[in-house]
């Protein structure tokens, strides 16, 4: 009996701390929170340009650049729409971050970033390839302007991500590390868990 009320206690302590708010980790979310909305502004303000200028062009132009406008103008919206719901997203409030919800979201954007990396390398070579088959054909025939127009496109658009997706990770890395120093602050002892509080 002694032993499940000790465990008892151990894990409300635990769920205690996890759900703990100190000025210091309410400061860290604020600062989390503001790099993302930083983020997708520049995203969207990418996507919104590329939508714009996408449409423009693909209405006047024709041959090649009318599929690279048009398929930059696809993306942009695309771009444009995650952002706005990223950047909605990013306005939550700071204090309803606990130290548990906290680490989660660290990891996860981490993590994300990454991956979203790795697909932007996928789009860059989608795009070669897709400039390799249209050596296929005569150069002026629709299928060689549609792929290499869709190619340069793709390698645009995944050049960027890519760029803006590794910048965003090592961002939010370095920012990271106040919160290992937060962690650092929880301490467990045979006596049981605490938060050291440093003001």
């Amino acid at each position: 009996m002694k032993r499940f009320a000790l465990c008892s206690i151990t894990l409300l302590g635990f769920y205690f701390i996890a759900s703990a708010q100190s000025p210091q980790l309410l400061s860290f979310n604020e600062q989390r929170l503001k790099i993302n909305r930083q983020g997708m502004l520049v995203l969207g303000a990418w996507g919104l340009g590329n939508l714009i200028a996408g449409g423009v062009g693909a209405a006047s132009t024709n041959g090649r650049q009318r599929y690279f406008w048009g398929m930059n103008a696809g993306w942009g919206g695309i771009n444009a729409l995650i952002a706005g719901f990223s950047y909605k997203a990013a306005l939550a409030d700071p204090a309803s971050f606990a130290l548990s919800k906290t680490v989660a979201e660290q990891g996860f954007i981490n993590q994300f970033l990454l991956f979203n990396a790795g697909l932007d390398a996928a789009y860059m070579v989608t795009g070669l390839y897709l400039k390799e088959r249209a050596r296929r054909f005569e150069s002026g025939q629709d299928n060689h302007n549609r792929l290499t127009g869709f190619g340069d496109a793709l390698l645009l658009q995944g050049g960027f991500l890519m760029l803006f997706d590794f910048t965003m990770f090592f961002i939010h890395k370095s920012h990271s590390k106040a919160l290992y120093q937060l962690l650092e602050q929880v301490s467990v002892t045979s006596q049981g868990i605490g938060w050291v509080w440093r003001f």
